[in-house]
């Protein structure tokens, strides 16, 4: 879980961290959390508040919820992947959750 948290504050070190015993540690820009690294007995993970508008070319993300994606991080190795940085990153430039109101529930843009 530390190397997860690590890769966070690299790609976005003006993120907020917030962090309560029992509950994945969130990061947020001005509009809401953007990730959350939990960490559990077999794997940490890092979940994607909009994960749904996200471009994902490599197939990292899991999950069916209305905006929320995530990966599994079996090592601290998969924590460094630059596919998960790229993804990290392109989720500060989507925005934090409440900017989904803004953009018909999180439904993705386009140009």
């Amino acid at each position: 879980m530390s190397a997860a948290r690590s890769t966070v504050k690299t790609v976005a070190p003006k993120a907020r961290e917030t962090a309560y015993r029992g509950w994945p540690t969130r990061y947020f820009d001005d509009d809401g959390p953007v990730v959350a690294v939990g960490g559990y007995a077999r794997y940490a993970a890092v979940f994607f508040f909009r994960g749904t508008e996200l471009d994902d070319p490599d197939e990292q993300l899991e999950g069916t919820g209305a905006m929320l994606r995530h990966v599994n991080l079996r090592t601290a190795a998969d924590a460094r992947r630059p596919a998960l940085k790229r993804l990290i990153r392109e989720a500060f430039k989507v925005g934090g959750q409440g900017s989904a109101m803004n953009t018909n529930r999180g439904a993705k843009q386009t140009s």
